[in-house]
């Protein structure tokens, strides 16, 4: 699912306080992304999931854009 802008703002002050090495997170204009899944009935041919953020009327500029997974239980990494 998405973050939204709340759930941004908190992981980029955990980011800040618990930076060790390397410089901070680069300026960007957070944008809530879409999420849905592509079922590869046309080109690509291959079902995933795809996330996208802005469209034709966003402006040029640097934007983030963020999701997080709720497997509700461990997922089976075994294969």
């Amino acid at each position: 699912m998405p973050l939204d802008l709340a759930q941004w703002d908190a992981y980029m002050t955990e980011w800040e306080l618990y930076l060790t090495e390397g410089g901070p997170y680069p300026l960007a204009e957070y944008l809530t992304p879409q999420l849905y899944i592509w079922d590869g009935s046309s080109l690509p041919e291959m079902p995933g999931l795809v996330m996208a953020w802005g469209d034709s009327e966003t402006s040029t500029g640097d934007y983030a854009a963020a999701w997080q997974f709720d497997y509700l239980e461990d997922p089976d990494l075994s294969t």
